[in-house]
């Protein structure tokens, strides 16, 4: 074969190598305060810390600006692996602080829709919650895994969307178009009163500024208010979709459930914290985090019901561990995910956060977690039933308030 001259030419002459990049010291300075937090402050105590370090400067040997380095800060916190860290960029915390994310706006288990934002793409497609994923984008489905595999697929390519061919609950099929966008990532807590005189309350994930917190709160709160009467049973609460976020609006819209006291501690190599509630306030090492008016229930200690599921996670499991030991108290379900953690918001030089696991979570008793919370009460949820009067878990928590 002839190569063009040119080459030909080039070939003849000496060669100079290009020295490699090498790390700039602004860029070292940067990695370098990461990585201090990482080893200093993490729940993992048994790293090789020096491989740690190796290994993240490894992947970006010839950043020049602080920026470059995100990827080596992800890396370490993937090698520390202690399961709940995260790395979010400036942009990700404003979208966060307005309970934002670029997503389709859905939860599908089992291929079940059992969980839509608010106006976001998947509920202006026309989905509704209960609908049956058969396919998506042509190809069958028919699990969680089966779905989530074909969802991340779309979610790599071009904008993201995705047909899925669903069918409802009256066995009508149809194709809905989502198609990924900024959506809040905030349900509103739901609930009311259940046939039989059962108060329920579902209280999903949250994440949001302190205006948010607040709203948040009294949302949980209005709707116990609202429910409660004098011929209720017993209470429902329900964290099986709560995957996380913001435990503390949580804490203080439940509150009236829990009344006033400790209800748990985050453990770390520094000593306990604990975590509560006290009149209207979500509180955390004796200060108030996030507060509301307060309600009194009509009748205190009445059974509770904390229903919990793998879906469970992070700040949902930090709110169904503040219940373990309440008198006639019992968890429903089944076992949690196991991110019984919790984590701090380090804040480096260009407004980037390491979300860092830097404590185990205990219930009021001290029992130390940082495993799977496991019900007293096993049964298994059936996401075809979820939201529907046939719930096994909802049956199983019914029948165990009309025995005490």
């Amino acid at each position: 074969m002839l190569l063009p001259c040119c080459i030909v030419f080039a070939s003849l002459l000496p060669i100079r190598a290009i020295p490699p990049a090498e790390m700039s010291p602004a860029a070292k300075k940067y990695l370098d305060a990461a990585l201090d937090v990482i080893e200093k402050k993490s729940i993992r105590r048994d790293v090789d810390w020096s491989k740690m370090r190796s290994s993240a400067y490894a992947q970006v040997a010839d950043a020049q600006t602080p920026t470059d380095t995100y990827k080596g800060i992800r890396y370490a916190l993937s090698f520390v692996n202690d399961g709940h860290s995260g790395f979010f960029t400036a942009k990700d915390m404003k979208e966060m602080d307005k309970g934002e994310a670029r997503s389709p706006g859905m939860m599908v288990l089992d291929c079940y829709v059992v969980k839509l934002a608010p106006g976001g793409p998947a509920e202006a497609a026309g989905l509704k919650l209960g609908m049956h994923v058969l396919q998506v984008n042509g190809q069958p489905v028919s699990d969680t895994p089966s779905f989530y595999d074909e969802y991340w697929k779309a979610m790599g390519q071009g904008d993201g969307r995705m047909t899925l061919l669903a069918e409802d609950r009256q066995g009508k099929h149809a194709s809905y178009t989502v198609i990924p966008g900024k959506t809040t990532v905030i349900v509103p807590p739901s609930g009311g009163r259940l046939d039989g005189g059962y108060g329920y309350i579902n209280v999903q994930e949250f994440e949001g500024n302190s205006r948010l917190m607040r709203k948040y709160a009294n949302q949980i709160q209005d709707l116990i208010r609202t429910t409660d009467a004098s011929d209720i049973k017993g209470w429902i609460v329900d964290l099986r979709l709560n995957g996380g976020g913001n435990m503390y609006p949580m804490i203080a819209g439940l509150g009236a459930l829990f009344g006033d006291g400790d209800l748990g501690s985050f453990i770390s190599s520094t000593g306990a914290d604990k975590w509560g509630y006290k009149k209207g306030s979500a509180i955390e090492g004796g200060h108030s985090v996030v507060g509301i008016r307060p309600y009194k229930l009509l009748h205190k200690g009445l059974p509770i019901a904390v229903l919990i599921a793998g879906p469970t996670a992070s700040s949902g499991e930090a709110v169904a561990i503040s219940f373990i030991g309440l008198n006639k108290t019992v968890l429903v379900g089944g076992p949690t995910q196991g991110l019984t953690t919790a984590n701090e918001f380090e804040t480096l030089s260009d407004g980037t956060v390491i979300n860092l696991c830097e404590a185990v979570e205990a219930d009021r008793t001290g029992k130390k977690y940082g495993v799977p919370i496991r019900p007293e009460i096993f049964v298994r949820t059936s996401w075809a039933k979820y939201g529907t009067d046939e719930d096994p878990v909802v049956l199983a928590a019914k029948k165990w308030i009309d025995e005490q």
